[in-house]
């Protein structure tokens, strides 16, 4: 019996975010931010939490993000980048580490991306 160790006509799918330019865009944003870690504003008792992370849906607007978590977040960034409005925002948390951030992209308005920093 033999077996074969590589058959080139077997094709994956690349999910790699580095190909494909919407994953792409957003993990560069996460990336630049990663230094960005930290609370929205020091001594702030606001912070995300495991629950409110749960409760964040693709689509939400920067106003039901805010009122989910009960406090509005630092505007790390903000452009108009090929006329569709986009901006990064950071809140605190999870956990009680002054170094973990939430970061949430928005695109005209609607939530499209979350990564959580510093844990």
């Amino acid at each position: 019996m033999t077996t074969k160790i590589h058959d080139p006509s077997v094709r994956f799918a690349d999910t790699s975010p580095l190909r494909n330019p919407q994953r792409g865009g957003i993990l560069v944003a996460a990336l630049l931010l990663s230094g960005c870690v930290g609370g929205a504003s020091i001594g702030s008792t606001c912070r995300t939490t495991e629950d409110t992370l749960a409760n964040l849906r693709d689509g939400m607007t920067y106003s039901d993000v805010v009122k989910l978590i009960g406090c509005q977040g630092t505007i790390d960034r903000s452009n108009n980048a090929g006329g569709s409005p986009t901006t990064v925002a950071r809140w605190s948390g999870p956990g009680q580490s002054p170094f973990s951030a939430t970061i949430i992209t928005f695109r005209n308005d609607r939530m499209i991306a979350f990564a959580v920093n510093g844990q």
